[in-house]
């Protein structure tokens, strides 16, 4: 089951040796609606991190067994450490102190007499900034989706011109009398090349950016008007296709999305089972 529940809060890691500190960050936080986790070492910590996966780190600097600097570092060589939000806290700001923060790769810093207020807007400006740098990072990645299925498109088109002509030349051939003898190779080449331009074709359509067209439709309706089709492919390969359509209520679906997805299931059965292999099409409502 795919599981489209959004996440409405974001998860915050506090790791504070002190008790009392992180009983107070924990309730200025959850003010806000935060989701918080306590950690009171540095081993903890990473712990924490890899089991819960936080939105953002709110970290001390001094802490026992690993420092909140060397803590800070581990994280920043992981994968998924890498790019989360990492808030110091510290209870000097001297230039040492600052400097260190930064280089174990903080994102920023609050001294330990600070604001609620000043704390509440620094962890909501990084958590916005990650959430930013993710959605570019993601229409980035969907941009060179784009780019490349237009070129597997384009590349795909091309090579559908000379198959298209190597299929005439060969039906040209098989039809000379003295070539009659090697009929059912040219059927051979035929069938594969008429196989290669199905797949180029299906490949074409996801490739292209077309919008779904969702309409209240009988799932039936849509198998019965394919079956012949289907037939012809199973008997092809002495395979028999049986249905077994049961009661189904109109449902919304893109027909021609659904009769590609049905194509497609149907033929890799016919292809994966042996000949005389019986394939069976089922519909029927399941409970909630």
């Amino acid at each position: 089951m795919i599981n489209f529940t959004a996440k409405l809060t974001s998860r915050v890691l506090i790791a504070d040796d002190n008790r009392f500190m992180r009983t107070v960050l924990r309730d200025i936080l959850k003010e806000d609606g935060y989701e918080i986790i306590e950690a009171c070492d540095g081993a903890e910590t990473l712990r924490l991190f890899q089991q819960y996966q936080p939105d953002l780190v709110l970290l001390d600097i001094i802490m026992p067994e690993i420092n909140g600097c060397s803590v800070c570092k581990l994280l920043r060589v992981s994968e998924s450490g890498r790019m989360v939000p990492i808030l110091m806290l510290t209870a000097r700001e001297d230039e040492e102190t600052i400097n260190s923060t930064f280089a174990a790769g903080a994102d920023d810093y609050i001294t330990k007499n600070f604001n609620p207020l000043v704390l509440k807007h620094r962890i909501k400006r990084l958590l916005e900034a990650e959430h930013d740098r993710k959605m570019v990072a993601r229409l980035a990645w969907s941009e060179r989706l784009n780019v490349i299925g237009e070129i597997a498109a384009g590349i795909g088109h091309e090579v559908r011109n000379p198959m298209t002509t190597v299929r005439g030349f060969l039906q040209l051939l098989s039809r000379k009398e003295e070539l009659k003898n090697h009929l059912e190779y040219f059927d051979l080449m035929i069938r594969e090349l008429d196989r290669a331009n199905s797949i180029i074709t299906e490949f074409l359509l996801l490739a292209k950016d077309k919008a779904m067209d969702f309409q209240r439709m009988s799932l039936n309706k849509i198998i019965r008007e394919i079956f012949p089709m289907l037939q012809a492919d199973a008997l092809l390969n002495s395979c028999q296709i049986v249905l077994e359509l049961g009661e189904v209520s109109p449902i919304l679906l893109d027909a021609h999305s659904i009769r590609q997805v049905i194509l497609n299931m149907t033929r890799n059965a016919i292809e994966a089972m042996p000949r005389g292999g019986k394939i069976t099409i089922r519909t029927g409502a399941a409970d909630q």
